[in-house]
């Protein structure tokens, strides 16, 4: 399981009672070198511990970052952000979803317009970093390709 699950979450129980693989006894099947688990979000995403949150986007604006209307994207709070990652900060009281440039250290945090117009973010007040974009889930059947 993912470490995630080490601090307490509110799947961590359900995860717990979760039946055993199922065992089987007698002559193995040839086919068994090729199974393949069950692929779990929860697992491989963290779902449950408290610092993962979902956010579904609603428009076409963070189009620059290939962030489309739809998608879900999976933040961690207990990510540190670093130049090349995406991240939800607090701006002007409000959150915005940005861009990180440059070095460790002197990040500068810019939005990505669809054109591909790179856009700073104004330090008019404090911006903190919310959290970190990990994952991003897409659904692949939309008309938008």
């Amino acid at each position: 399981m993912s470490e995630a699950f080490i601090s307490p979450g509110r799947r961590s129980a359900t995860l717990a009672n979760l039946p055993e693989k199922i065992k089987i006894t007698g002559f193995s099947s040839p086919a068994a070198d090729y199974e393949q688990l069950q692929l779990s979000l929860d697992e491989i995403t963290g779902l449950g511990a408290p610092h993962i949150f979902f956010w579904r986007l609603t428009s076409e604006s963070l189009a620059g970052l290939s962030l489309h209307a739809g998608d879900l994207m999976i933040v961690n709070r207990q990510t540190e952000l670093v130049p090349g990652r995406i991240a939800v900060v607090v701006a002007d009281g409000g959150h915005r979803v940005c861009l990180a440039e440059g070095q460790a250290g002197a990040l500068n945090l810019v939005t990505v317009a669809a054109c591909g117009e790179r856009v700073a973010i104004e330090k008019t007040e404090e911006v903190s970093v919310w959290g970190v974009v990990d994952f991003v889930v897409r659904d692949l059947q939309a008309e938008r390709f």
